[in-house]
């Protein structure tokens, strides 16, 4: 609850919850899911997942009003592969940073054969793309 040495005669406010925001960093800075402000409610996921030198693997989820978003990813010789399910009725667009070397592949083919992907962007350091509902598993050069 809000307060750090509340007055004894006082109640402190208990609106807040103080240490609510190392949960969502956990879900916004390590998992990457987020939101989209123009289609609330998670009817579209943004997911920018950060794949940490530190980290060798993460796995978590939310409950939306569509389903659970599931994000999971892992390293191993030399590539994370990372694993996301976009519940039913959502969709997600997804930012993955540009692979050194190899392209970024889903469930071990080129992306241009998956016809639920589509490529929204490429900028020097990030491939954008936009995924249906669905289950999908990236393979990301390190």
């Amino acid at each position: 609850y809000e307060g750090w040495n509340p007055d004894k005669n006082k109640v402190p406010s208990l609106n807040h919850i103080m240490f609510g925001e190392c949960a969502a960093w956990l879900y916004k800075a390590v998992l990457g899911i987020f939101p989209d402000a123009t289609e609330p409610g998670f009817k579209n996921i943004i997911l920018k997942p950060n794949f940490i030198n530190a980290l060798d693997w993460v796995e978590g989820y939310h409950d939306s009003p569509y389903g659970r978003i599931l994000v999971k990813w892992k390293r191993g010789n030399g590539n994370v592969n990372y694993h996301v399910v976009v519940p039913a009725n959502s969709t997600a667009t997804i930012c993955l940073p540009t692979p050194k070397g190899n392209a970024i592949l889903e469930s071990g083919k080129e992306i241009s054969k998956r016809k639920d992907i589509s490529i929204i962007s490429v900028t020097g350091e990030t491939v954008t793309y936009r995924l249906m509902a669905g289950s999908y598993s990236f393979t990301v050069s390190q």
